[in-house]
């Protein structure tokens, strides 16, 4: 697991493509796709400011991103 953002340099990078969906609130979206049986990667973590970023990996593998950004205009009707 990589730290965001990445704090020393590796030799291979297995997630180094992070797409990221921006969240009002991540603590409990985390634990909703955890529930869903999701794998957790990244606990959420503050990464300046009010920002926060965690990650998950679904049943397939792959590795989905989380954000929150206070700044961020997010359209919940979707």
């Amino acid at each position: 697991m990589e730290s965001q953002p990445q704090e020393s340099q590796v030799a291979f990078m297995e997630n180094s493509v992070i797409a990221y969906s921006g969240i009002s609130d991540i603590e409990s979206e985390c634990k909703r796709m955890i529930a869903l049986e999701a794998a957790e990667h990244e606990k959420p973590t503050n990464i300046g400011t009010e920002i926060a970023v965690a990650s998950v990996k679904d049943l397939w593998g792959n590795c989905l991103g989380l954000i929150y950004n206070p700044d961020f205009k997010l359209n919940e009707s979707l």
